[in-house]
């Protein structure tokens, strides 16, 4: 049976692991063996609504950016960096996108890199966290702005797509945020990731995962919504896909082809705690989830 290593991250981690968690501990819970890595605090903030663990940043519902850093940590309030706008999702362009979007080594990545905060009006461009550049997606045409964004990524060649809920679509825009182009007549977008050189959509129609190239065209299906219920997470993750369903009440890891790789349902156990995974609202890297609703970021990561 393939391993699995088991991150936590929550304030009741700081009690249990306060000393650190010995390393090559495995815990039996059921069918699956965890072990714990390391502790990221959540404290003082709660409600995590994203995280990216290639540059262990947390982004919390109030706007709090959160980034790790040696026993430490630096915060900051992007609300109040872009205006006091509500930021609801945050994308990278940096060193470590080539592995996060599995972009070939034959591909040149440019790294001057830049981090875009998004709102459901408008987004922006910071240099790195705090450092605001330009505000843009919300001027031009009716057909080009911005009207409720929703989900963003950014791709090798530093273009930002953004799946805008107010007129079903994508809209993309380059580095200096200009308008580019917007793909149209792509269902209910809920979810979206750049994977490959392709999109990978979460159509909320049909509560499918379908493919697109990257100009828009129809590829196919990947994940039949006749399967799950009520997808609301999800990440590709070389052949396979990792999932939340059922209200974000189950976890699954799945083969492209059909076979579950391994599911958590209801809750998982570490050591003498249990955590739930009820609500998870992200899936960043394939394999970690946020869960808001008990304040906690868990990342499951193949040894």
């Amino acid at each position: 049976m393939e391993k699995i290593k088991l991150v936590l991250v929550a304030p009741l981690l700081m009690v249990i692991c306060l000393l650190g968690c010995p390393g090559s501990i495995k815990y039996n819970c059921g069918d699956q063996y965890y072990t714990c890595d390391e502790i990221f605090s959540t404290l003082p903030y709660t409600n995590p609504i994203r995280f990216d663990p290639f540059n262990d940043v947390i982004l919390y519902a109030d706007g709090t950016l959160v980034q790790k850093t040696w026993r430490s940590h630096n915060s900051y309030d992007l609300n109040q960096i872009c205006g006091s706008d509500t930021i609801i999702d945050i994308g990278f362009y940096d060193q470590e996108l080539r592995i996060r979007n599995s972009v070939p080594d034959s591909i040149p990545i440019h790294y001057d890199g830049f981090v875009v905060a998004l709102s459901p009006v408008a987004c922006y461009k910071l240099l790195w966290y705090d450092d605001l550049e330009f505000r843009f997606g919300d001027t031009g045409p009716d057909s080009v702005r911005l009207i409720d964004a929703i989900d963003l990524d950014i791709d090798h060649l530093q273009k930002i797509y953004i799946i805008d809920r107010g007129d079903y679509s994508i809209k993309i825009f380059n580095k200096e945020g200009a308008f580019i182009s917007k793909i149209s007549n792509i269902g209910i977008p809920k979810r979206f990731k750049i994977y490959d050189e392709m999109i990978w959509l979460l159509d909320g129609a049909d509560n499918s995962i379908k493919q697109y190239s990257m100009d828009g065209l129809y590829l196919g299906q990947v994940i039949s919504g006749d399967y799950f219920e009520d997808i609301v997470a999800f990440k590709p993750y070389y052949s396979s896909i990792w999932l939340s369903d059922m209200g974000g009440s189950r976890i699954i890891y799945k083969n492209i082809h059909g076979n579950i790789v391994a599911e958590f349902q209801g809750h998982f156990c570490f050591k003498d705690a249990i955590f739930n995974i009820d609500k998870i609202v992200d899936l960043a890297d394939g394999v970690s989830v946020v869960d808001m609703e008990n304040d906690q970021i868990v990342i499951f990561v193949h040894e």
